[in-house]
């Protein structure tokens, strides 16, 4: 009986340590790769502050610069005014390509925030894609969760776009989520629709919105940038937020 339950008790050992093993080998890349954002994070805070003077708009000229030399596929820089997210934004001709790549090219699970591969600065409906990151709310597309709320849209509605020599500027008015078959109905991401396709898209918009846009309605004559990630805990719908344009200026 005594070696029975010496027995069992190495087998359960063994059991617990293959768990403990397994879930070390499983979140180890995400511990890591949350670190390695941070430290990005704070490089690209450090590179902005120490980029800005006096005459500087809210992102530095001199920072873009310096970023597109650290990484060729660096488009842009989005950021809300209210600081919900500020994100670099790269572009590639292959959309896997910053899945889980962060901006510096090392391998990370929150990836990077990409512009869909087939849109141009002058196309009518820009679409970003960002992770919905679950080991830290912070990073990337995760803050857009708050959006869902009527006073989280309030307090987030305004939305600038740096690009290589212009400023953007967009106001928040739809979110909502889409399942995987409206989405294989509507093709969100397309940056150039027909008129036609694009009239019965803005309809869906305004369909969808689960919040009160104050600056009014999408309409048909828009252009558009759209961000988009998971819904938590949800893996069968996305979270749209689409912005409406309202000025460029060059920068």
């Amino acid at each position: 009986m005594m070696n029975s339950r010496k027995w069992m008790s190495g087998i359960c050992s063994a059991v617990l340590a293959s768990i403990i093993l397994y879930c070390l080998h499983m979140t180890l890349p995400e511990i890591r790769s949350g670190a390695e954002s941070k430290k990005m994070k704070e490089h690209i805070s450090e590179v902005i502050n120490k980029s800005s003077t006096e005459d500087d708009s809210l992102f530095p000229k001199e920072a873009w610069k310096t970023l597109y030399e650290e990484n060729s596929d660096f488009r842009g820089y989005l950021m809300f005014q209210s600081g919900l997210i500020e994100e670099p934004i790269v572009q590639t001709y292959d959309n896997e390509d910053y899945l889980e790549k962060g901006f510096d090219g090392s391998y990370n699970t929150a990836g990077t925030v990409f512009i869909e591969s087939s849109a141009s600065s002058e196309s009518q409906n820009i679409t970003l894609f960002g992770h919905y990151v679950y080991y830290d709310s912070s990073l990337r597309f995760s803050p857009l969760e708050q959006m869902t709320d009527q006073k989280g849209y309030e307090d987030n509605q305004i939305v600038y776009l740096f690009l290589k020599n212009e400023m953007r500027t967009y106001l928040v008015s739809s979110v909502f989520f889409i399942t995987e078959e409206e989405a294989e109905y509507y093709d969100y991401s397309c940056p150039d629709m027909t008129r036609e396709d694009f009239m019965e898209w803005v309809s869906f918009i305004n369909m969808k919105n689960i919040i009160d846009p104050i600056g009014g309605k999408v309409e048909v004559n828009d252009k558009l940038l759209t961000l988009q990630t998971c819904k938590k805990w949800d893996q069968f719908q996305r979270e749209l937020v689409i912005c409406r344009e309202i000025s460029r200026t060059d920068w």
